[in-house]
């Protein structure tokens, strides 16, 4: 599984661990590896400080281990530990990068084995997929295959319960992003109607298939910038045009640039342009 981290390193296989204050607060990698026993089971261990406040660990055996008030953890499992309420570290998170644009299966299941609840939440930002809160000893699951691009973030946010305390809050985990192919794509972009031969006029939207980031596009043949127009209402063309068009988030590109010629005819066919001519409505 893509969860089969390093136990020397971090990141490793394109995950990151480490810890938000909030399910939606600033991403920090932790800082500190380190390493523990518990009867027969050696265990290797991610955190913002060395034993102590919020973790994630891996059993990397050479048995499983029972340790009172968190469960059974076989070898090869992975398990989190928040840190209290007001804790910078209050959710531990894995984070993994998406490395290239396609089809991948994100794969999660979580059990609370502690006495403490656990809240969990899986998305991408911008998406929620999971967010609840699972109670001592309950599960929750969540598989899908998702259209992703070249950059998306994931994460895994594993947070302390209602009990205001990060004693005995554990979860045992796995998850795994895997690709499963490239284009039965969603294009990044869409547009409606789709690119070809118009008479008159005729009105076309772009659809942000990402869920995340900006429309900017151009219609002079470059490539869009941050710095392009905004794309926010649905626009009229009353001349051949074609547009390029990008999604930014925070100023970064965060998609394929997609491309859509629009060209005005005569109903004999005879064609207009190919000078743009458009308004917003």
């Amino acid at each position: 599984m893509s969860t089969d981290f390093s136990s020397t390193s971090n990141p490793a296989n394109g995950w990151t661990l480490g810890y938000k204050g909030t399910t939606n607060g600033a991403f920090v990698q932790y800082t500190a590896a380190f390493s523990g026993s518990a009867g027969a089971a050696n265990f290797a261990y991610w955190g913002r400080v060395a034993n102590t406040e919020s973790f994630i660990r891996k059993n990397v055996g050479p048995g499983s281990a029972t340790v009172g008030g968190q469960g059974t953890f076989p070898v090869g499992g992975l398990s989190a530990n928040p840190a209290p309420s007001g804790a910078p570290d209050n959710y531990a998170v894995a984070r993994y990068t998406v490395p290239s644009n396609g089809t991948y299966r994100v794969t999660f299941w979580g059990n609370a084995t502690g006495s403490g609840n656990t809240y969990i939440q899986l998305g991408t930002g911008s998406v929620d997929y999971l967010g609840r809160f699972v109670s001592a000893g309950g599960s929750v699951g969540y598989t899908n295959d998702l259209s992703l691009v070249a950059g998306t973030v994931i994460d895994v946010a594993m947070g302390r319960g209602v009990d205001n305390s990060n004693f005995g809050t554990i979860v045992q985990f796995d998850l795994s992003v895997e690709p499963i192919g490239p284009s039965s794509f969603i294009p990044d972009i869409a547009f409606s109607p789709a690119p070809g031969f118009f008479t008159n006029l005729t009105t076309v939207s772009m659809v942000n298939n990402v869920g995340s980031g900006q429309i900017r596009y151009t219609v002079n043949g470059s490539d869009p910038t941050a710095s392009s127009t905004l794309y926010s209402t649905p626009l009229t063309l009353t001349g051949s045009s074609t547009f390029r068009a990008g999604l930014f988030l925070n100023g970064f590109p965060i998609s394929a640039v997609s491309t859509g010629a629009f060209t005005q005819v005569l109903a004999d066919g005879v064609k207009f342009g190919p000078t743009p001519g458009l308004f917003t409505n």
